[in-house]
């Protein structure tokens, strides 16, 4: 039994000393500031976006996905329209930025090869 007590109190000891170890190493980090780094980003970003029958939860997404800081220009959205009925393409085409792009399967498969698309069928 006194065995067991000492090393579990070892083992207490040594995870201790570690979580103080990382705290300490934690609070030596620097703060990131943007300024630190004068030169803006210049890797290009794609945001794909597969959608079916999607209309009602795209808008806050795409709003969310608007409001990022990235360099707009830098940014991209592409929704992928897969066959939807209820308005998806119209929701897509109507969100005001100019970085959100819509792209129909239906203008590059017909209904015949939408099924051997080797997609999850429904």
């Amino acid at each position: 039994m006194n065995a067991l007590l000492i090393t579990l109190l070892a083992l207490a000891v040594l995870y201790g000393m570690l979580m103080i170890t990382y705290l300490y190493g934690w609070r030596r980090l620097a703060i990131f500031t943007p300024s630190d780094h004068p030169t803006p980003g210049t890797t290009r970003v794609s945001v794909i976006i597969p959608a079916r029958d999607e209309a009602d939860n795209l808008p806050p997404l795409l709003e969310a996905l608007k409001r990022q800081t990235y360099p707009s220009h830098l940014f991209e959205v592409i929704v992928i329209d897969d066959f939807s009925e209820d308005g998806t393409a119209d929701v897509v085409l109507q969100f005001p930025s100019p970085n959100v792009k819509l792209l129909r399967l239906s203008d590059h498969l017909n209904k015949e090869q939408r099924f051997n698309s080797y997609k999850k069928k429904r």
